[in-house]
């Protein structure tokens, strides 16, 4: 069994495959998932291009199940820059969705002005939706969103068309026309298993304990 199967339930990993034309029908097998890639040699450009199409992970704070207590509300962030020119995409992968409430904030600081965007799995990018943030303006991109269907989607996450006040200063900018801003993300967990799991451990113990006086 090849690694990549090994591994295909971990949402942060990618396989890239870099071959010649004469190799590449032994490989293909190999690419298991739609972020996978097989990349005929000797085309090495392709290899950068495809690096910066991967969307970066968001996750929510996890914890134990059974030490939180009800209701339980944790809160993550993510502080980055962008320039003029580019874009960045974070997707949510739907692993991290379950038994969750989630809402997703963006902060634009004072560096200029930004669009954040937001669409799912199941909708092509076509019908994202899409908010301008101006300087020091924070919006819910996505509040209080739950999936309650077994196969819930990847939500994705996209920050473009910066505009910049050239104010970027600090040793993080790589350039002073880049803008920054933060994404918070805050978890409600849903503690209904938890719950249940109590439920089944005490019935369990109460029923051992009649069968050992019933002995």
């Amino acid at each position: 069994m090849h690694p990549s199967q090994h591994f295909y339930n971990i949402t942060d990993l990618y396989f890239l495959y870099y071959v010649s034309e004469y190799n590449s029908r032994i490989f293909q097998p190999f690419v298991l998932s739609e972020q996978d890639r097989l990349i005929l040699g000797p085309n090495i450009d392709a290899i950068a291009q495809y690096l910066s199409t991967l969307p970066r992970t968001l996750k929510p704070v996890t914890v134990s199940k059974l030490d939180t207590e009800e209701p339980s509300k944790f809160k993550n962030k993510i502080e980055n820059y962008i320039s003029p020119s580019k874009s960045i995409t974070y997707m949510l992968h739907s692993q991290h969705t379950a038994n969750m409430k989630i809402t997703i904030t963006v902060h634009n600081f004072g560096y200029g002005t930004i669009k954040a965007c937001s669409w799912n799995q199941f909708n092509s990018e076509e019908t994202m939706a899409c908010q301008q943030l101006n300087a020091h303006k924070e919006i819910n991109l996505i509040d209080n969103y739950t999936c309650i269907d077994i196969r819930c989607p990847h939500i994705y996450l996209r920050i473009q068309n910066a505009t910049s006040f050239y104010k970027c200063a600090e040793m993080e900018c790589k350039l002073p026309d880049q803008v920054r801003y933060i994404i918070r993300m805050q978890n409600t967990y849903n503690s209904a298993e938890k719950m249940i799991f109590i439920n089944v451990f005490v019935t369990l113990y109460l029923y051992l304990q009649l069968a050992v006086f019933n002995i």
